[in-house]
């Protein structure tokens, strides 16, 4: 992932004390300049060991990482679950291939939900929502991942974070979704660093679908970006 990833993340939200409690962690000290970040998908975890999946970009292939470190006992993951790590290769390892890693830290993502809801703009107050400074937006596989930051409370989550899909497109060849996020401070709080994984598959599933347009509010104005559904092999020259 890019540098960007650790230039906004919060730290204190990533540091070892946080992520773990259980006295069986194998995390000790804090996170190094050159560490890398990623969103993953939680694979499996044992008393011993705990395995990631990580993809790099949208068509390559998925890539798993092992770490020493047990999060059997942190109920905020189970397998399936999305999240943000910080960590090294190891055994010289090149980043994105299966292989062992050091796991400096890890997070839960801010968006409320985990997958695409259906609605309207009627059913969801004309798809108003509270602006973002986008980083990036980028698909891996299925996911959607939007780095980005707004203003609330640095150490809790917006209490509103969704990617909803216009009932009225679903049937069209671009399907139209929209980002909706409420700060949790009626005052907006500071810019703060917010991360988010949506899984998209059910929108790609739909046969009449080619691509899905992500509609989103900037502090800048009202932006859009399009991504074609996996299933597109050949995509015409725009």
């Amino acid at each position: 992932m890019k540098k960007i990833l650790y230039l906004m993340l919060v730290l204190v939200a990533m540091g070892p004390a946080s992520c773990n409690s259980d006295k069986k962690s194998n995390i000790t000290g804090g996170i190094p300049a050159d560490a890398l970040y990623d969103i993953v998908t939680l694979t499996a975890t044992n008393e011993n060991s705990t395995t990631f999946t990580v993809q790099k970009s949208e068509n390559s292939s998925p890539v798993q990482y092992v770490t020493n470190v047990s999060l059997l006992d942190n109920k905020d993951f189970k397998p399936g679950s999305r999240m943000i790590i910080a960590y090294s290769m190891l055994n010289g390892a090149k980043p994105y291939t299966t292989a062992a890693i050091t796991l400096y830290g890890y997070s839960r993502l801010s968006n409320t939900e985990p997958d695409v809801l259906i609605g309207t703009a009627d059913s969801y107050g004309g798809w108003v929502t509270e602006p973002i400074r986008l980083s990036s937006m980028t698909l891996t596989g299925n996911y959607l991942n939007v780095y980005a930051q707004m203003f609330t409370n640095s150490y809790a989550q917006p209490s509103r974070y969704i990617l909803v899909a216009d009932e009225t497109t679903l049937e069209k060849e671009v399907i139209e979704t929209h980002l909706i996020l409420k700060s949790n401070l009626p005052d907006g709080g500071n810019l703060a660093n917010i991360y988010a994984s949506f899984d998209m598959a059910e929108l790609f599933k739909i046969e009449t679908c080619r691509k899905v347009r992500v509609n989103y509010l900037d502090i800048t104005g009202s932006g859009s970006k399009e991504f074609y559904a996996p299933k597109a092999t050949i995509r015409p020259v725009e």
